[in-house]
């Protein structure tokens, strides 16, 4: 299975300030357009929270959570571990699936060994601290530079691990 991470990080690598607020973040719409492009996206449980629920009508939502729950929405599934969500993705039909988040959820991932690519959109800002783009994740990892696009007020990037 094809596995991304998709993120909007500060120059300086946040993904959040400390508090969690994403005020500075202006890619919602790439980010809405790739996630129905891979149809199946996983998110920590506070990224889900903070949506106040799905992210996106027709896309299929895998809530990593310690607690998981049954939820009320058919495109809603609560699992406990990374290999739990690659499976559920699988079930569902989905050779790809995209990471967007949060900071334990995409270190979750990387630290399994699962992450083909991070789609990166670097905002023109420095927060000096806050929340990491892959926080538990404590091996090295070589990257390739796939691609560069500037948009009007951020780069995409994507990078392929090695």
């Amino acid at each position: 299975m094809q596995v991304d991470i998709q993120a909007a990080v500060s120059v300086d690598g946040f993904i959040a300030r400390e508090n969690g607020d994403t005020d500075w973040v202006q890619d919602l719409e790439l980010f809405e357009q790739t996630s129905r492009e891979y149809g199946c996206i996983a998110m920590g449980r506070t990224t889900y929270d903070e949506f106040a629920g799905p992210a996106f009508d027709g896309v299929q939502h895998i809530v990593l959570s310690s607690k998981p729950q049954k939820s009320a929405h058919e495109t809603v599934h609560f699992v406990q571990t990374v290999e739990q969500a690659l499976a559920k993705a699988k079930e569902l039909g989905f050779a790809k699936l995209l990471v967007i988040g949060g900071s334990q959820t995409n270190g979750s991932f990387m630290q399994a060994g699962v992450v083909n690519n991070l789609l990166l959109d670097i905002h023109p800002i420095l927060l000096g601290k806050g929340k990491r783009l892959l926080e538990g994740f404590s091996k090295e990892a070589q990257l390739r530079l796939q691609s560069s696009t500037q948009n009007q007020a951020f780069l995409c990037t994507k990078y392929r691990l090695k």
